[in-house]
């Protein structure tokens, strides 16, 4: 195995920095049933989690991988193709990616996209833990059209995170 050329790694990792500055990335599941998925990103099954329809126009699926690729020069299809591979263990995530360019910042220094026709918030799911109301839920978002609400908890003959078809509990 060969080793790579210092200089390559030296101008992948200026141009990761410069992208990093001006581009990021909002990173979706198709699914929201995997229970390690609200292990890993929804405080351990108490937070929450946001379904949109997001345009295909925009959205590009992660191609999952065994082997790291080792591309051998920079352009922007490399930096692309980059962008959108993983590890195959992360496989479990179903992850697709918009690409999508920084704007402004908010006051606590983090970017947010606005929701727009090409992502439309759709639902809002709840994990298993959560103690969140639909009443707060309501409250927070302030917009409730087109948005359904839904309870998670474990399911009882798989391990997935499916719909409480009893709704959330009053508190």
């Amino acid at each position: 195995m060969t080793q790579p050329d210092p200089r390559l790694r030296r101008g992948f990792r200026n141009y990761k920095s410069e992208m990093a500055q001006s581009y990021g990335l909002l990173c979706f599941s198709l699914s929201w049933h995997n229970p390690l998925l609200w292990s890993h990103y929804a405080e351990k099954h108490h937070g929450m989690a946001l379904g949109f329809d997001v345009s295909s126009d925009v959205l590009t699926e992660v191609a999952y991988v065994k082997r790291r690729p080792a591309p051998k020069q920079i352009n922007l299809e490399v930096a692309r193709s980059l962008l959108y591979t993983k590890y195959i263990d992360w496989k479990y995530e179903q992850e697709a990616r918009v690409f999508t360019r920084l704007e402004e910042r908010d006051e606590s220094g983090l970017y947010f996209a606005d929701f727009s026709d090409q992502i439309v918030l759709r639902e809002v799911i709840v994990g298993p833990l959560s103690r969140v109301t639909k009443q707060n839920l309501r409250e927070a978002l302030r917009v409730t059209t087109n948005v359904t609400f839904i309870k998670g908890r474990l399911a009882f003959n798989s391990f997935r995170i499916v719909a409480d078809h009893s709704g959330f509990r009053a508190k």
